[in-house]
């Protein structure tokens, strides 16, 4: 029982510094360490320790060799990788569900989220409900490795997106009716056509972010 406690502990501890990223709480460089996460919220050091190390597994966090864990700024080359490698993904993943007719239900109840969060001017709702979408469309693949590298990904997405909110004096939205296009291409068994829009709304994605066209010669 004790071993099953302090493991649920260090999950929730590693969620809630996962959180403190993305809400821009810990902005970019800003160092992470066993003493100030322990000392922070009350749990003992090898506790700290072990949700740091979680978090950097997850790309949220970085640290090299004997360093101190930080928050990193992700470069535009880096961002430009991101979007490819997560369009390679879904570019498979979506031609899968529309061929076999595998239509995500938590995919569908993002897509609600999303909306209503949109609705609600609440940005953190918004990106999380992004997440949750992409990563479901990924997840009902039924690949537990293709899954296991995507949600690598998503670590770092979710750092990107917090990034492009604190560099901007407004706060960019996921764009609902890109996203309610693509399953509906999937839900209808279009492949070629959800293709094309997934494809499309990496793309605009990533020129918004970059401020200039994303590269995919060769990747899609």
């Amino acid at each position: 029982m004790t071993e099953i406690a302090v493991t649920t502990l260090v999950e929730a501890l590693a969620n809630t510094l996962r959180n403190q990223v993305v809400s821009g709480e810990l902005a970019p460089g800003t160092r992470v360490t066993e003493q100030s996460v322990a000392a922070q919220h009350d749990v003992a050091r090898p506790t700290a320790k072990a949700a740091i190390e979680r978090v950097v597994q997850s790309g949220v966090l970085r640290r090299t060799a004997n360093k101190t864990a930080r928050v990193p700024e992700l470069t535009k080359a880096e961002a430009a990788d991101l979007y490819r490698s997560r369009l390679l993904i879904e570019h498979g993943v979506v031609r899968y569900l529309a061929l076999n007719h595998i239509v995500p239900t938590v995919a569908q109840s993002a897509l609600f989220d999303m909306k209503r969060a949109v609705e609600l001017a609440d940005i953190i709702a918004a990106v999380d409900a992004d997440a949750r979408f992409h990563t479901a469309l990924v997840s009902a693949s039924g690949s537990e490795r293709i899954t296991r590298a995507y949600d690598g990904l998503m670590g770092e997405a979710r750092l990107l997106m917090a990034q492009e909110r604190a560099g901007s004096e407004f706060q960019p939205f996921p764009h609902y009716e890109d996203h309610r296009e693509i399953l509906l291409a999937v839900e209808s068994s279009q492949p070629e056509l959800a293709q094309t829009l997934i494809i499309r709304h990496y793309v605009t994605a990533a020129r918004r972010v970059l401020g200039e066209p994303l590269d995919i010669t060769g990747w899609v």
